[in-house]
């Protein structure tokens, strides 16, 4: 870790990104972007989905399948601003980047679950 806490410290030393806690942040949007479009394609996808997995599982959603969806409060640490997420945009949020990965990347037994997530979130949008 101690190369990649190096790299990340230089990069925010010369305003590319800010660090926050835990939380790593592009100063600017198409930095961010730039940064996004280097990756292949096939990786691009696996992020998203470990993204997705990382968040959905934050959430109580697995409980979604026995009809039991608690509401806790996640916090969003941002640069600027501290907000409270609920367990349902976090929901949304995870299913967006597991839905970005496309279904050649989720395994055959987490179909179910990423399909209990995708009605929950569409019946709570519609």
């Amino acid at each position: 870790f101690q190369g990649i806490s190096s790299a990340l410290q230089h990069l925010a030393d010369v305003g590319i990104i800010e660090i926050a806690g835990g939380l790593v942040e592009f100063t600017h949007d198409l930095i961010q972007q730039h940064v996004y479009e280097g990756f292949e394609q096939e990786q691009r996808k696996k992020l998203h989905l470990q993204i997705g997995l990382f968040l959905g599982w934050k959430t109580s959603a697995v409980n979604l399948l026995e009809g039991d969806f608690k509401k806790k409060m996640y916090l969003s640490h941002s640069t600027n601003d501290i907000s409270v997420i609920s367990e349902r945009s976090l929901l949304c949020i995870a299913t967006d980047q597991i839905n970005h990965a496309g279904p050649e990347f989720v395994e055959a037994s987490q179909r179910n679950v990423f399909a209990a997530w995708n009605l929950s979130v569409g019946k709570e949008i519609s």
